[in-house]
This record gives structure tokens, sequence and C-alpha cells, in this order.
């Protein structure tokens, strides 16, 4: 495992767990800087980010909904339409804004800590769908086939398929080279396969995006 920018937890010796948890801080903070101090900055990929094929499909946002997509859903507008369906967000993530650009009023979204809160919330009835990346619903599916829950793909004119990056604040020369010798390191690495194979994606999709 490379060494990680000072700050971050060292994830050399850690577990599966604990290193999975190193990525995801290293985002927050790149979230919490951008969007808390609006500083220009520069972007680097993280491990579940790379280039975008228009076929990449599955790097586009998609909805969970219950089986058989008992009320039609298609994608963000359809759910706006629907003035009683309710749909389930993960706090920080970008599909929240996503839902008002395409007109969900906000006392229509609720608020979820993790993926499998927000999904249990679609299969109990509490809200109607739960807006996230594609692949990442088709992931939890898989581990979970039977599972009363379905994928809608919400379709490009709403949501562009797009890659992530951390950000790093301008200046930071030091921090941006170790951040990006750490992810030179990372990407394409067996543990990286490992870190990605919990989320849905296989080898095959690994190296489509490297």
């Amino acid at each position: 495992m490379p060494n990680w920018p000072r700050g971050l937890p060292d994830a050399r010796a850690g577990t599966f767990a604990h290193r999975d948890r190193v990525c995801r801080t290293a985002a927050w903070a790149c979230r919490t800087s951008v969007g808390h101090n609006h500083r220009p900055v520069h972007f680097r990929r993280p491990p579940e980010a790379g280039r975008l094929h228009k076929a990449d499909l599955d790097a586009a946002d998609g909805l969970l909904v219950a089986k058989d997509n008992p009320r039609a859903f298609d994608g963000y507008r359809s759910v706006a339409n629907d003035r009683t369906a309710l749909i389930g967000v993960i706090s920080g993530q970008i599909q929240h804004r996503t839902a008002l650009q395409n007109a969900i009023q906000p006392e229509r979204l609720r608020i979820f800590a993790t993926q499998a809160e927000a999904a249990n919330a679609v299969a109990a009835g509490v809200v109607h769908a739960y807006a996230s990346a594609a692949l990442a619903h088709r992931g939890y599916l898989s581990r979970r086939p039977d599972a009363p829950l379905h994928v809608v793909d919400v379709p490009a004119v709403e949501k562009q398929p797009a890659p992530g990056a951390f950000a790093l604040a301008k200046g930071s020369a030091t921090l941006l080279q170790r951040v990006d010798l750490c992810l030179s390191d990372l990407l394409g690495s067996p543990w990286h396969g490992e870190m990605m194979s919990g989320y849905g994606f296989s080898d095959t999709d690994i190296d489509r995006l490297l």
C-alpha cells in the first residue's frame, strides 16, 4: 500500500475495512474543503474514477425502486411528476443536488447515512426510490439476489455520467505530489480490485475505467 499524504489515516498496515475508510476519509476531506471554502483547486482521480466511455452506462445515476417498478419511474423527472413520491439520497452525495435540479422538491427528499439504510427504506416503502450510481445499486443487489428491489437507469438527458475526483487547494504542491504518487501506486493494484469489488465492480469494469 502506498504512503498516504500527511493528515490522512495510514492504511499500510490496516485491515480491508480500515483501508476502505481511508479512501472515504480522503474523499470527505476534499469535499469539505471545496464545499465550505470555495477555494481554487486541483482535481485528481479517486480509486473508483477514470476516463469515461459512452458505453459505460453503469457510470450513470440510477434509481433503486421496488420490484417490478410499480410507479413506473424512468428517471428523476418521473419521480418529480409523481406528487406523492419520496426519494432517498445519501448524505453528501451529488445525487441530492441532481434530484433538486430535476424539479424534485426538497420536502420530498429523505437523507440517509448509508446505502443499506436507503435500500431498506425502499424495500419497506418508506421512500419510493433511492438515487445513487446505477453500478452501486447493481453491486448491492448482486449480493442480495432475493431483495424485492429493481434498478432503473437515469437517462443521460437528466444526468450525464461523470467521473469523480479528489480536490486539493492550489498551492499545496507537496500534498498534490504525494496524492498523485499514492494514486499511481493504488490504481489497478490488487488492493484496488479488492476494494472496488465490494461496490459491484468487476476486474473488467476497473480495466475499462483506468
